[in-house]
């Protein structure tokens, strides 16, 4: 499998901890589409015919490009490269970047898949890193995205990283807030076990900013109105309580595999010490993978 990257160093603000080559004059933004076009015309015969399998705009900050910057570099590739039905498009953006208008545009071209720089969902820390954006402007930048179909788990799932997907009903409730301040308390030791850890409920972005303010949440607090992930996972349907038969959002937690597949499924969890019993039974996959 073949791979394209291009790098877009243009950067309107630099971090304190990038070393990646980046520009924050802009004003090279047109003769820089140009120089990639003629290269990609110039490398044309170097692959061969062989299948691209994957795309990857990497930076500096590649969402400082206009939409129409993007369709020329595409139509370039098309026109001369032979790319897969299922190749991973990737955008590397930042949060700011992502304006309704821009995520809009963005749907319309190629990407499949978006690497979002968010960093941090604490605004002291980026404040911090110099960056741009805060964590309000990380939230909505990632519900945008989603509403646009533009979020899938392969963005979390790195490096060859498990995730921890779990199921919550409402933020800000004791039980959800137990289990969440749980999570968070052992935040190192899942880390430890290269383990990352996604929250996902109904509730708005604007809730889930409060909830991980108020309880100083360092991990992902993702937003599932329509409840797409939960019924896939799930984590949404018939539940017992007080001896009755309810419809509604299960206390799930479920362990993500690199590859995307399940390698653990959870259902009707307790708030309270179930994080120390799912660390139990990373630690039992973990040898039974030695």
């Amino acid at each position: 499998m073949a791979g394209i990257y291009i790098h877009v160093p243009f950067c309107s603000k630099r971090c304190t901890y990038c070393d990646f080559f980046s520009s924050t004059n802009m004003q090279n933004k047109e003769t820089y589409v140009d120089s990639v076009v003629k290269e990609l015309e110039l490398r044309k015969e170097y692959l061969s015919g062989e299948g691209i399998g994957t795309i990857y705009f990497g930076g500096g900050t590649p969402s400082q490009l206009d939409i129409r910057a993007f369709e020329r570099i595409f139509e370039t590739i098309s026109r001369l490269y032979q790319i897969d039905e299922d190749a991973e498009i990737t955008l590397e953006a930042n949060p700011d970047d992502m304006t309704p208008g821009y995520v809009e545009g963005i749907a319309t071209l190629p990407f499949n898949r978006v690497s979002m720089g968010v960093q941090s969902f604490k605004d002291e820390d980026l404040h911090f890193l110099n960056r741009r954006h805060d964590s309000r402007q990380a939230f909505k930048a990632i519900a945008l995205c989603k509403e646009n179909g533009l979020i899938n788990l392969s963005d979390v799932l790195e490096d060859g990283r498990r995730v921890v997907l779990y199921f919550y009903p409402a933020a800000m409730t004791p039980g959800c807030t137990t289990e969440a301040c749980d999570f968070r308390d052992n935040l190192a030791r899942l880390e430890s076990q290269n383990v990352a850890v996604l929250g996902v409920s109904k509730d708005s972005l604007e809730k889930l900013r409060k909830f991980a303010e108020h309880d100083h949440l360092t991990f992902p607090l993702l937003s599932d109105p329509d409840l797409t992930v939960h019924k896939l996972y799930g984590a949404y349907g018939e539940k017992k309580l007080y001896g009755k038969i309810h419809v509604g959002v299960i206390r799930s937690t479920l362990v993500i595999n690199p590859d995307g597949s399940v390698a653990l499924a959870r259902y009707n969890v307790r708030a309270k010490g179930h994080v120390d019993s799912l660390l139990k039974a990373l630690e039992k996959l973990e040898k039974l993978e030695k």
